[in-house]
C-alpha cells in the first residue's frame, strides 16, 4: 500500500536525520557519554511527547492522513534549519559556561534544555506520525495488530535503509550538509505522495487493500477462541513493554560496547552495530504481523516472547570473548576486500544480536493486539459495529515504551556501565527481560511450566557459566596488521592482564608482559600508551612545543594516555598543566600502572586533570594556552576523529596565545598518502607555520607543530633547557642529548612542505573525509605503511632546510657539522650524515684537530656500514673443525646456496643450542634472509661472551649490520665503533680463519 512506502521514507529520512543531528550536536557538545545521552534523551523524550499528545488527538483528526503528511512536512522543512540553530549553541553555551556558575550538572541540566529546545518540534512530529497513521489506517479491531504492524514493519526497515545510506554513503560521499537536504527531501517526499493519494480518489490509494471475503467466515469463529486479558493484566503489559523498552535500550547500548571492542570503535563499526539492531526489530516485526491475527493466547505468548529475549542476549552474549578470533580467520584471507571485511563484522554483531532482536521486533503488534482485544473484550461478535479508536492505544502503548526506552539508555550507560560492566550489565537487562515474562505468566489462571523452566536454565547459566577472558576479547584483533603480523601463526596474550574497567565512555585494559617486560594501556582493544616503544613519542609531545614557544607558561593537553606527556612537561618550568581526558578509567589506569615512567603528574600543584571532551571543553572555556598538546587515539576511531578536521583546528587556535603553539600527534601507519596529506593540508589551512617532527627516526608516528609565527628553534634556548637537570634527563628519555639531535627528528615544513603534500580536499566536520575514509585504509595498509614524499624527500636534504628552523646555529661551522654528522648518524640517516661530512670537508673555515678527528671517525664508521659484508663469518676452531654439519653448511654457502645453508642451521638442533662459532654463522645466515628478529637473538647470545668477541672483532661488525636493519641505530653505531677500535689493533695468523672467498 502507498502509505506504507510513505511511511517508510518517513523512517529513512528520520533515521539519516538523526545521526546528523547527533554527529552536529557531538560538534557543539562533545563526544563525553553525558552529552550523546543528553541528545539521544532529548531525542526520544520528542518522540514519546508526540506519541502521548496524538494519541489525545487522534480520535478528533478529521482526516489522519493529511495530519500524517503535515507532520512529514513539519519534519522535513525543520530539519533544514536545525544545522543552523545547533551553529548558534556554541556562542551561548560559552557565554554561560565561561562565568561557571552553574557548576557540573548545571551545565549538564543546561546542555538537555538546549537540545531538546532545538528538537523539540521534529522530534514531536516524529512520535506523533504512528498514532495518526494508525488512526486513519485501521478499520477494523480485530485487524489492527497486524494493520499497527505493518506500519511499524515498514518503519522501521526505512530506518534499516537510512542507516546504510546515512553511514555507508549519503555523509561520506556527499557529506553532511547535503545528507541533510536528502533526508528533509525524503520526509516532503513521503508528504506530497499523501497530499497527492489525499486529493486523489479520495486517498482510496492510501487504505491497504480488501481481504478476501473468505476471512470474514473465520472472524467471528476465531474470536470466541482468543482470550481477552483482564484490564488488571493490560495495565500489566503496558507496564511490561515499558519496562521491556527499558531492558531492549540497555541491551542496545551495552551490545555497542561488547561488539564494538570486537569490531573496531569506527564509524562503520557503529554502524553496522545499529543496522544489525535494526534488521533484527523488522525481521521480528515482519514475522509477527503476518501471524498475530491467530494467536490466541496472546499475553502467554508475550510472557513467552520476553524470556526468550532474555535466553536468546544471554547465549548471544556468551560468545562475545571468542568473536576476535572468528574476525581472525577472516583477517587472514589475503583476497579479502573492504567490503567482506564489513560483511564479517555484521555477521559477528548478527551472532550476539540478531536472534534476540528478531524476538523483540515481534513485541510491538503483539502488544497492539493485547490492547485492541482488551478493549473490545465485551463486544467480540460483533466488530463491524465497534471501530476502536486505534490512535490512542498505539500512543499510549508508544509512550510508554518509548519512555522506558530513554530510561534504559540511561541506566545502560551511566549505571551498569560504570558499576557491574558491559558482560554484567548485558546478563542484567537479559534477567529483567525474563523476569518481565514470569511476571507476565504469574498473573495467569493456568502456569506456564514450560516458561519457568526456560526462565530457570537462563538465570542458572548466569550464575554458574565463568564470565568473558577479557584480555581474548580486547585482543584487538581488528586491527589487520595484528591479524596478519604479529599473529598470523594463532593469536596469544602477550601478558597478563592487571586492570579492566568497563568505563562510561570506553573500556580501559591495562596488561604486563610476563617477567620484566612493559606494561601497556589499551581502550577498546586498541593499544594507546605504553611505558617501553612510545616513550619518545609520549615524551617529545610534551616537550618539543615547550621548546619552541617564546614563553610557555601555561599548557593545556588533550589526552591522557599513560601520562607521560603531561608528566613531561611538568619537567619544564611551567606554571600550569590542565590536563582534558574523555574517560575517568584512563586517568585511573594510567595514575596506578604507570608512575613509574609518568612522574605521578598528580601529585603537583602546577597539575590539573579534567574529565570532560577536549573539543568541548576548548569550545566552552575562553582561557588562553601559551601551549595546546592535543594526543587523541588514531583518526580511523569515532569521536577521535573530530580531533583532526579544520573546525577543531581553529577552535584551538582560537585558544592560543598570539605566539603560542600547537601540536598535534599523528600517525603514518595504517593510513593511506590520500589521508594523511589531507591532514597535513588541514592543519596547514588553519596554521600558516607547521613544522613537523618525528619523536624518534624510526617511527611512524609523526608531531606536527602549528603557530601563527614562525617557528624556531633557538641553540641558546636548547642548550639552557639541556643544562636544567629535570629537562635534561627527561629529553634523554628520548634520545636528545645534544641540540643536535633534534636535527635527524627533523622531517619537514614551511613552503617545501606545502610543495610535497600537494592541493587537494581538507578534512572538515561537513564531509568527515578522515572519519570515513580512514577505517577502510585498516585493510589496505596492514601489512605495510605509506611512502610519502613529504617523508622521503627530506633524506640527504636536511642540511639545507635545517636553517630555516634551527636559529644561531652556524651550519659551515666544521665544528657544528661534526657534531652534526656524528648525532645523525647515531641516528641512523645516513644520506645525511654524509651530506654533514661533505660540507665540512668542503668548508673555507678552518677545522680544529677535535672536530677533524670527530670527522675522521665518523666517516670511518659510515664507510663499514655503507660497504659490502666482507668480514670474516667461518671460523677454523676447534668446535668446527670436528663439526660434520658446519661443513655443509659452509659448503652450500661457499656455492651460494644460502637458503639451503639456512635450513641445515636451522631449528629443531639446529646451531641455536651450539658454540659461539655456529650461532655466529646462524645469525650471518638470517641476515642474509632478512629474519632480523633470530639474527638479534643469535647474536645477542655471541655478545654476550667477551672472549670470542675480543678474538673475532667480526662479531661486532655483523651484529652492528643486524642491529641497523632491526632500527637500533644507536646500538648499531655503538657496535660499529667498538669494532672500528679493536680491529685496527688486533692481529691475525691466516691459519685461524677461512674466508669465504
Amino acid at each position: 500500500m502507498l502509505i506504507g512506502f510513505c511511511f517508510l521514507l518517513s523512517g529513512a529520512g528520520a533515521l539519516v536525520l538523526q545521526v546528523i543531528w547527533v554527529r552536529l550536536l557531538g560538534h557543539v557538545f562533545g563526544a563525553s557519554a553525558l552529552a550523546v545521552s543528553s541528545t539521544l534523551t532529548a531525542f526520544m523524550g520528542g518522540l514519546a511527547f508526540g506519541a502521548y499528545l496524538m494519541g489525545k488527538r487522534a480520535p478528533s483528526l478529521k482526516n489522519p492522513f493529511l495530519t500524517f503528511a503535515l507532520l512529514e512536512t513539519v519534519v522535513g522543512i525543520y530539519g533544514l534549519f536545525v544545522p543552523f540553530l545547533l551553529s548558534l549553541l556554541p556562542g551561548i553555551q560559552a557565554r554561560i559556561v565561561s562565568n561557571d556558575f552553574l557548576g557540573f550538572w548545571g551545565y549538564s541540566l543546561l546542555r538537555f534544555v538546549l537540545v531538546a529546545l532545538v528538537l523539540v518540534v521534529p522530534t514531536t512530529a516524529m512520535g506523533a506520525t504512528l498514532p495518526a497513521l494508525a488512526q486513519g489506517i485501521v478499520q477494523k479491531s480485530d485487524k489492527m495488530a497486524a494493520q499497527v504492524g505493518a506500519l511499524y514493519t515498514a518503519n522501521t526497515f526505512g530506518a534499516v535503509i537510512g542507516a546504510a545510506l546515512g553511514g555507508f554513503f549519503l555523509i561520506p560521499q556527499l557529506g553532511m550538509r547535503t545528507s541533510v537536504y536528502i533526508a528533509a527531501s525524503m520526509d516532503l517526499c513521503a508528504a506530497a505522495l499523501v497530499f497527492a493519494g489525499v486529493y486523489f480518489r479520495g486517498g482510496k490509494y492510501l487504505l491497504p487493500r480488501a481481504k478476501d471475503e473468505q476471512e470474514d467466515v473465520f472472524r467471528e469463529f476465531r474470536a470466541e477462541l482468543i482470550e481477552h486479558p483482564s484490564r488488571y493484566e493490560a495495565r500489566l503489559v503496558v507496564l511490561c513493554f515499558a519496562f521491556s523498552g527499558a531492558a531492549a535500550m540497555a541491551l542496545q547500548v551495552l551490545w555497542t560496547r561488547a561488539v564494538g571492542v570486537v569490531i573496531g570503535a569506527s564509524t562503520y563499526a557503529f554502524t553496522l552495530i545499529l543496522l544489525t539492531f535494526l534488521v533484527g526489530l523488522t525481521g521480528g516485526a515482519a514475522v509477527m504481523t503476518r501471524y498475530v491475527d491467530r494467536i490466541e493466547k496472546p499475553v502467554a505468548v508475550f510472557a513467552r516472547i520476553q524470556v526468550l529475549i532474555g535466553i536468546l542476549a544471554i547465549f548471544g552474549t556468551l560468545f562475545v570473548d571468542k568473536l576476535p578470533f572468528w574476525l581472525h580467520r577472516v583477517a587472514l584471507d589475503n583476497e579479502l576486500t573492504t567490503s567482506g571485511l564489513y560483511f564479517a563484522n555484521f555477521a559477528i554483531a548478527s551472532v550476539v544480536m540478531l536472534p534476540a532482536t528478531l524476538v523483540l521486533g515481534s513485541v510491538m503488534p503483539l502488544v497492539v493486539k493485547i490492547l485492541a482485544i482488551q478493549k473490545d473484550r465485551n463486544n467480540t461478535e460483533h466488530f463491524d459495529d465497534n471501530e476502536l479508536e486505534a490512535g490512542p492505544l498505539v500512543g499510549m502503548a508508544y509512550t510508554y515504551n518509548t519512555v522506558g526506552a530513554i530510561v534504559g539508555s540511561f541506566a545502560g550507560g551511566f549505571l551498569l556501565l560504570p558499576l557491574v560492566g558491559v558482560q554484567n550489565g548485558l546478563f542484567g537487562s537479559a534477567i529483567i527481560s525474563i523476569m518481565l515474562g514470569v511476571l507476565l505468566a504469574a498473573s495467569a489462571k493456568k502456569k506456564d511450566k514450560l516458561l519457568y523452566i526456560f526462565a530457570t536454565v537462563g538465570v542458572c547459566v548466569v550464575l554458574l557459566l565463568p564470565r568473558w577472558d577479557v584480555s581474548s576479547w580486547t585482543s584487538g584483533l581488528f586491527r589487520i596488521y595484528l591479524a596478519r603480523s604479529v599473529f598470523a601463526d594463532g593469536w596469544e596474550a602477550g601478558g597478563k592482564l592487571i586492570y579492566h574497567r568497563d568505563g562510561i565512555s570506553t573500556t580501559v585494559t591495562v596488561e604486563k608482559a610476563d617477567g620484566e617486560g612493559g606494561v601497556w594501556l589499551k581502550v577498546n582493544g586498541k593499544v594507546d600508551a605504553s611505558d617501553y616503544g612510545d616513550m619518545p613519542t609520549q615524551v617529545l609531545s610534551g616537550l618539543l612545543p615547550i621548546l619552541v614557544a617564546p614563553n610557555p607558561e601555561d599548557v593545556l593537553i588533550i589526552g591522557y594516555g599513560s601520562g607521560v606527556t603531561p608528566g613531561a612537561a611538568l619537567q619544564a618550568p611551567v606554571k600550569s598543566v590542565k590536563l582534558i581526558e574523555l574517560e575517568s578509567a584512563v586517568l585511573e589506569a594510567a595514575d596506578t600502572y604507570f608512575g613509574h615512567v609518568n612522574h605521578q603528574p598528580y601529585k603537583d600543584s602546577r597539575y590539573e586533570a579534567i574529565v570532560d571532551d577536549g573539543r568541548n571543553y576548548l569550545l566552552t572555556h575562553e582561557a588562553e594556552y601559551d601551549v595546546i598538546i592535543s594526543e587523541p587515539s588514531n583518526p580511523w576511531m569515532s569521536g577521535a576523529s573530530s580531533l583532526f578536521t579544520q573546525d577543531f583546528f581553529h577552535i584551538a587556535k582560537g585558544r592560543l596565545a598570539e605566539d603560542g603553539v600547537f601540536l598535534q600527534w599523528l600517525q603514518l601507519y595504517e593510513l593511506s598518502p590520500k589521508n594523511i596529506h589531507a591532514i597535513l593540508r588541514t592543519f596547514q589551512s588553519v596554521f600558516p607555520e607547521v613544522v613537523v617532527f618525528s619523536p624518534n627516526p624510526t617511527s611512524n608516528d609523526t608531531l606536527l607543530l602549528g603557530s601563527r609565527k614562525p617557528i624556531k628553534f633557538k641553540k641558546q634556548r636548547l642548550t639552557a633547557a639541556l643544562a636544567d637537570e629535570r629537562f635534561r634527563n627527561e629529553l634523554a628519555r628520548a634520545e636528545v642529548h645534544e641540540p643536535e639531535d633534534l636535527f635527524g627528528l627533523f622531517v619537514s615544513g614551511g613552503e617545501k612542505l606545502v610543495r610535497r603534500i600537494g592541493h587537494g580536499p581538507l578534512n572538515t566536520d561537513d564531509n568527515a573525509m578522515i572519519e570515513f575514509g580512514a577505517p577502510r585504509d585498516l585493510l589496505e595498509y596492514s601489512q605495510k605503511d605509506a611512502r610519502l614524499p613529504f617523508v622521503d624527500q627530506i633524506a640527504g636534504r636536511r642540511i639545507d632546510e635545517l636553517p630555516e628552523f634551527f636559529d644561531q646555529f652556524d651550519f659551515n661551522s666544521p665544528s657544528t657539522l661534526a657534531r652534526a654528522a656524528e648525532r645523525l648518524l647515531r641516528q641512523g640517516r645516513r644520506l645525511d650524515t654524509q651530506s654533514f661530512i661533505s660540507r665540512a670537508e668542503n668548508s673555507q673555515v678552518e677545522t680544529s684537530s677535535t672536530s677533524a678527528a670527530s670527522l675522521k671517525r665518523t666517516k670511518a664508521i659510515l664507510d663499514w656500514f655503507e660497504g659490502a659484508f666482507d668480514q670474516t663469518v667461518v671460523l677454523d676452531l676447534p668446535e668446527t673443525r670436528n663439526s660434520p654439519r658446519y661443513a655443509k653448511v659452509l659448503r652450500r654457502l661457499v656455492n651460494g646456496e644460502e637458503e639451503k645453508a639456512l635450513e641445515l642451521a636451522d631449528f629443531p638442533d639446529g646451531f641455536e643450542k651450539m658454540g659461539p662459532a655456529h650461532r655466529f654463522l646462524y645469525a650471518y645466515l638470517c641476515l642474509l634472509d632478512q629474519r632480523i628478529t633470530d639474527a638479534a637473538f643469535l647474536i645477542d647470545d655471541v655478545l654476550d661472551n667477551q672472549d670470542f668477541i675480543e678474538s673475532f672483532p667480526e662479531v661486532l661488525y655483523y651484529a652492528a649490520h643486524i642491529y641497523a636493519e632491526k632500527s637500533r641505530p644507536r646500538k648499531a653505531v655503538k657496535l660499529m665503533t667498538r669494532f672500528v677500535e679493536v680491529r685496527g689493533a688486533r692481529t691475525m695468523k691466516d691459519s685461524d680463519v677461512l674466508q669465504l672467498e
